[in-house]
Parts: C-alpha cells; sequence; structure tokens
C-alpha cells in the first residue's frame, strides 16, 4: 500500500469524484473514502474515546466536524 500524508484541509473528507482516477480501487483517494467512512461507524458505535497526540488545531475545521457529528449519532457514548 503506497503511503499518502493527509493534510489538515477541507477536501479530506469528500468523497472521491467518479472520473476514472478516483474511482479505482488502487487510488488512495478511494481508500481514504472507505477508511473515513469505518471511523465514522466506529465513533457512532463506541462507548468511550481518547484521544493521543491531536490537539484539534483551529485550521481543521472539518475533522472538529466529522468528530462532532459521529459523536452526537452516538447513543452508547458514556
Amino acid at each position: 500500500m503506497a503511503r499518502i500524508i493527509v493534510p489538515p484541509k477541507l477536501s479530506k473528507l469528500i468523497k472521491p469524484e467518479s472520473d476514472i482516477e478516483t474511482s479505482s480501487l488502487n487510488s488512495p483517494y478511494f481508500q481514504l473514502s472507505a477508511i473515513w467512512s469505518k471511523a465514522n461507524k466506529y465513533l457512532e458505535m463506541c462507548e468511550r474515546i481518547y484521544f493521543i497526540g491531536y490537539s484539534f488545531p483551529e485550521t481543521d475545521v472539518q475533522m472538529k466536524t466529522f468528530i462532532s457529528n459521529a459523536l452526537r449519532a452516538n447513543k452508547n457514548l458514556k
């Protein structure tokens, strides 16, 4: 698997466009979309969550929204 950097920018959680390159199963953007989707499901089901080594920077608004929306839908969180 190729290594990629996920920078703190708005496009990191956007689903890939449906062109030939990004719809390929080998595309890092396709793989990231699946990872974000699975992360959302886990956040919606978890009972506890710990954040280690993430400072929630002001510039990463989309990540804060992503986590907030998932946790808001969570009925198991203690």
